[in-house]
C-alpha cells in the first residue's frame, strides 16, 4: 500500500485515468481513511468526471507534475472520486465549498480531517497556485490544529444546518397561488431574445422548462409557453446542439447557445428528448420532431453498449483539444463540400456566425430548411436532396477524425432517464419502435442492476458496483410508473410499488418526514436532494413517484408521505427554477386531477393513441383482462370503455378517444 498509486483496479473511467500519475492515489475506500487516521494526515478530496476538460487540464498540469506529486505524497492522503459513480461523495463536499464561498464545478478539491471533515476547498488551481495552497495547509495544521479542528467544527455544524428539515413551520398561501407568484418572480431572468436565462454560461435546464410548458398550457400563459419553445428552438438552431450528428453538449459559456463545453453526457440528453416530444405533442413543430429522432439516434450510435444499455458520457476533448472532433476550418469544410460549398457555407454560417477561434467553425443553423430554400430560389425537395449530399461529404470526413474519449460506466439513474425518453418519444411521435425500445432497455436494467432488494448504481467491464443512491431507485420507479402509463402492462406498476417500499425501508427518515439521498452518512451529514438542478431532484422526482402510486393503489400512507414532503420543502423554495419538480407536484395537488380507465380488448391501442396528445395532468391506467387494481374495480368491460375522472368525480362512461377527449377539454 505503501508509495504508490491505487487505481488501476478501479473500474471508472475517470479513476483509471489517473492510475498512471506520480500522485499515490487511492479511491474512496476505508483503507485511505485508516491510513490517514494513522499517520494524522490531511486528506485530499478530488471529485471530477471523465468528460469534464477542466479536471484533465489540471491533471496534466498538477497532478502529472512530479513537484506537485511529491509534496501531495509526503504530506496528504489523496483520494479520487468520480462524481457520477459516487454523487453522495461529491454533493457534501460540494456543499463545503458553497458554505466556505467558494464556487462550485469541477473538478472539485478538498482538503480534510482525517476523519472527514472539510477545512478548505475551491475548484480547479493552476499549479503555481496549487503548491502555495499544499505550503500553507501543511504549516496551518502542524502548527495551528486546534483552530484548524475548531474551523472544521463549524463548518460541519453548518452542513448538519444545511439539511435539517426539523422545522415545523407550514407555508401560509394557498398551492397554486404560490406556484404562479414563483413564476411571476422567476421571469423576469428570462432572455426575451435568445432562450434562457439573462445570462452566460447558458445551461439546458429540461425539468424547469417541462414545469413552464406545462404551467404554461394549464395556467394559458403565452409568455411561459413562448419562452420555452423559443428557448427549444435557439438551442436546436445552436452550436450547443451537433447539427452534424445530433445530441447536445452539457452547455454553452455563452448567450448565444454557440460555443458549447463540447462534452455530451446521457442525462442531459435524455431529459431533452422528452422534452422536446412534449413540446412537438403540444405544438406540432416539425423541429422538434427532428431534433427527437435525430438525438434518439446520435444516443444508439454513440452511447450504447452490447449488453442493450447506455454508457455515461463523451469526452469534449479529442487529441487534447476541446471541440476538435466537431469544428471545421473555412478551408476544410469547402473542399469537403466540394461543388455544394457556397449554399453549405451559407446553411451553417460558417465564417460568418459561426467561427469561433483559430480559425475553426462552429456548426449553425439559424433558419428552417423551408426559409433558407426559399431565399436561395430553390424548391424544399431540391434543398433537402443538396443538403442530404453534403452532409454526407461532411459527416464522411468527421467519421475520420480521432474521436472524443468515450465514458463506459453504465449508470442506473441515467439509463431510467433514457427509458423516460424513449416512453416519451413514442407516445408523441406514435412511433412503437420506441415503445419496445423502452421496455427492452427497462428490461436489460432490471438484469444487470436488480438484485434482491438492492439496485446498483454503476455498471463497467462486466462489474456492477456501489449500492444504489436515492435517484436510481427514485429514477427507475418513475420509469416502471410510465412503463405502465404507457403500454398498460400491470407487472410493472406492480414492480414499482415494491421497489418504492424498499426504497422506503433504505432511504426514509420517519422523524423527519425526509429521505435522505444515501443510507450511509458521509461525515454524520444526512443530505437530502431536495433542489432540481441539471439532472432532477431525487426526493422531487420520489414525491411525483408517491403522488402517482397513491392514485393507482389508493394508497393513503404514500399520499400522506408525498404531501408531507411538500410541506417541508415549501418554504426552502426561494427561486423556481431550482424546484420545478417541486412546483409540478403542486400542480398536481392544488389542480382538479384526471384519471382516465380504459378497459376491454382495444384498452392498449387507444391508451397509445390517447398519450400520443399532451396530457400531463393525467393518470392513465388501462387493461384488455380484468384487473385487482382499485382504478379498475366494476369496471371489467367486454366492449372497449374509457372512464374519465375528475376530481374525484366520474363522468358517465364513453367509447370513442373523442368523446374522451372532450370530456377531459370541458375539465
Amino acid at each position: 500500500m505503501e508509495g504508490k498509486n491505487h487505481l488501476d483496479a478501479e473500474t471508472s473511467p475517470y479513476l483509471l485515468q489517473h492510475k498512471d500519475n506520480p500522485v499515490h492515489w487511492f479511491a474512496w475506500h476505508e483503507d485511505a481513511w485508516k491510513k490517514a487516521r494513522d499517520e494524522d494526515k490531511l486528506v485530499l478530496i478530488s471529485v471530477g468526471y471523465s468528460a469534464c476538460h477542466w479536471c484533465h487540464v489540471m491533471e496534466h498540469e498538477v497532478f502529472e507534475d512530479f513537484e506537485c506529486a511529491e509534496l501531495m505524497n509526503q504530506h496528504f492522503i489523496c483520494i479520487k472520486v468520480d462524481r457520477e459513480e459516487r454523487p453522495d461523495v461529491d454533493s457534501i463536499y460540494m456543499d463545503a465549498v458553497h458554505l466556505m464561498g467558494g464556487r462550485g464545478g469541477w473538478p472539485l478539491n478538498v482538503f480534510a480531517l482525517p476523519d472527514g471533515r472539510p477545512i478548505y476547498g475551491g475548484t480547479y488551481f493552476p499549479k503555481v497556485q496549487w503548491l502555495g495552497i499544499l505550503d500553507k495547509l501543511v504549516g496551518v495544521y502542524r502548527h495551528e490544529k486546534n483552530k484548524v479542528i475548531e474551523y472544521a467544527d463549524q463548518l460541519a455544524k453548518g452542513l448538519t444546518e444545511l439539511h435539517d428539515f426539523s422545522d415545523q413551520s407550514q407555508h401560509s398561501k394557498e398551492g397554486l397561488l404560490f406556484v404562479r407568484e414563483k413564476v411571476n418572480e422567476w421571469m423576469p431572468s428570462w432572455d426575451l431574445e435568445l432562450g434562457g436565462q439573462r445570462r452566460a454560461p447558458k445551461f439546458p435546464m429540461p425539468i424547469t422548462l417541462e414545469f413552464l410548458l406545462r404551467f404554461g398550457l394549464k395556467e394559458e400563459s403565452l409568455a411561459c409557453v413562448s419562452h420555452v419553445f423559443l428557448t427549444l428552438e435557439k438551442m436546436a438552431r445552436g452550436g450547443i446542439y451537433d447539427q452534424l450528428g445530433g445530441g447536445f453538449c452539457r452547455y454553452s459559456v455563452d448567450a448565444l447557445w454557440k460555443v458549447p463545453h463540447f462534452e455530451k453526457m446521457l442525462y442531459d440528453n435524455a431529459q431533452l428528448i422528452s422534452l422536446y416530444a412534449h413540446a412537438y405533442a403540444a405544438s406540432g413543430d416539425p423541429l422538434f420532431r427532428r431534433i427527437v429522432e435525430q438525438t434518439i439516434l446520435w444516443a444508439e450510435r454513440e452511447l450504447k453498449t452490447k449488453d442493450g444499455l447506455f454508457c455515461s458520457a463523451l469526452d469534449a476533448d479529442s487529441e487534447g483539444i476541446e471541440g476538435k472532433f466537431y469544428c471545421w476550418s473555412v478551408d476544410e469544410f469547402r473542399k469537403t463540400t466540394g461543388d455544394d460549398a457556397e449554399l453549405a457555407i451559407d446553411y451553417f454560417r460558417v465564417g460568418k456566425e459561426g467561427y469561433w477561434e483559430h480559425d475553426m467553425n462552429i456548426l449553425l443553423c439559424h433558419e428552417s430548411d423551408q426559409s433558407f430554400a426559399e431565399k436561395h430560389q430553390l424548391s424544399s425537395e431540391e434543398f433537402e436532396a443538396i443538403k442530404e449530399r453534403f452532409c454526407e461529404k461532411l459527416w464522411s470526413v468527421r467519421e475520420q477524425r480521432v474521436r472524443p474519449g468515450l465514458d463506459d460506466k453504465v449508470l442506473t439513474s441515467w439509463n431510467a432517464l433514457m427509458i423516460a425518453a424513449y416512453l416519451d418519444a413514442g407516445n408523441a411521435l406514435g412511433e412503437e419502435k420506441y415503445l419496445v425500445a423502452a421496455e427492452k432497455l427497462f428490461e436489460n436494467i432490471r438484469s444487470v442492476f436488480c438484485e434482491g432488494e438492492i439496485i446498483y448504481r454503476s455498471y463497467t467491464k462486466g462489474k456492477r458496483s456501489i449500492s444504489g443512491f436515492l435517484d436510481d431507485y427514485a429514477f427507475y420507479i418513475k420509469s416502471a410508473i410510465a412503463l405502465y402509463e404507457s403500454i398498460g402492462k400491470e407487472k410493472y406498476l406492480q414492480e414499482a410499488k415494491s421497489w418504492t417500499d424498499i426504497a422506503i425501508q433504505r432511504f426514509f427518515q420517519p422523524e423527519t418526514g425526509m429521505f435522505v439521498y444515501a443510507s450511509e452518512q458521509i461525515i454524520g451529514v444526512a443530505r437530502t436532494d431536495s433542489e432540481d438542478n441539471v439532472i432532477p431532484s431525487s426526493l422531487g422526482v420520489m414525491a411525483q413517484n408517491l403522488q402517482m402510486l397513491s392514485i393507482h393503489f389508493d394508497h393513503q400512507d404514500y399520499r400522506e408521505k408525498s404531501q408531507r414532503l411538500v410541506q417541508r420543502i415549501t418554504p426552502r423554495i426561494s427561486h423556481g427554477s431550482a424546484y420545478s419538480n417541486w412546483l409540478l407536484l403542486m400542480l398536481d395537488l392544488h389542480s382538479v386531477a384526471h384519471e382516465v380507465v380504459i378497459c376491454g380488448p382495444d384498452a392498449t391501442s387507444v391508451l397509445k393513441e390517447m398519450k400520443s396528445k399532451y396530457l400531463p395532468e393525467c393518470r392513465f391506467a388501462a387493461s384488455t383482462n380484468e384487473s385487482e387494481l382499485p382504478l379498475f374495480v366494476g369496471r371489467n368491460s367486454a366492449v372497449t370503455t374509457i372512464y374519465v375522472c375528475t376530481g374525484r368525480a366520474c363522468h358517465a362512461p364513453v367509447h370513442t378517444i373523442g368523446e374522451a377527449l372532450a370530456l377531459l377539454e370541458e375539465s
